[in-house]
């Protein structure tokens, strides 16, 4: 797991210098113009936080509106509560250790997703002449980040729960490009941060229940 740990550092890193220096533009680029059904120009990547705290933030066409509550899990109040339901059931069955650092890891990305969202600025990204002013710190990707590590803590509560909570996170990446919400280089990063927390998690885990060794 640590050398996972590693890779999963080094892709985050990379996608978010990558970011800021207009790397990865051609590819967001072309996003924009082929991937994003939804998009809408006047609130690209922009969310309100009274929006977070609702399962549909005002759209009325039927595509915004399943976008929306399919989303809704992922928001960062839902997500919060969902992944301390989990803690408190590895909690009650003993599982301690495991309740503190799930809980850990999620405030701890959260943190680093606003931090690297406020020092990280991509280049201007347009359609129709439009600058798209949500896009300019949009990754990592929040939604992403909080639906897989949510995922992974609802795998460690329940093998069938977890089955259905990693397949519903599966489509989180896809249906943010689609719905106008991120570029993919956005979901990427918020895969690689995820990804990276679940290893240092697994990896403290395993730590804690090692064998130690015969004094």
């Amino acid at each position: 797991m640590r050398a996972a740990a590693l890779v999963f550092a080094a892709a985050f890193a990379a996608l978010a210098i990558g970011n800021a220096l207009g790397t990865l533009q051609p590819l967001d680029a072309w996003a924009v113009h082929h991937l994003m059904p939804g998009l809408e120009p006047a609130r690209s990547g922009t969310i309100s936080p009274l929006e977070t705290l609702l399962p549909v933030s005002g759209d009325t066409r039927a595509g915004d509106l399943a976008a929306d509550v399919w989303l809704y899990p992922a928001s960062a109040g839902v997500s919060a509560l969902l992944l301390a339901l989990c803690s408190l059931a590895l909690a009650r069955r003993g599982e301690r250790a495991a309740a503190v650092l799930w809980a850990a890891a999620f405030v701890v990305g959260v943190a680093i997703e606003v931090l690297v969202k406020h020092v990280v600025q991509r280049p201007a990204l347009t359609v129709e002449g439009s600058h798209l002013v949500g896009f300019d710190g949009s990754l990592p990707s929040g939604h992403t980040l909080r639906a897989l590590l949510l995922a992974t803590a609802a795998w460690h509560v329940s093998r069938r729960l977890g089955r259905a909570a990693l397949a519903w996170a599966a489509t989180i990446p896809v249906v943010l490009v689609a719905a106008g919400w991120h570029t993919p280089s956005d979901v990427l990063a918020g895969i690689a941060l995820a990804l990276l927390l679940v290893a240092v998690t697994a990896e403290l885990l395993r730590l804690r229940t090692r064998p130690r060794p015969a004094a």
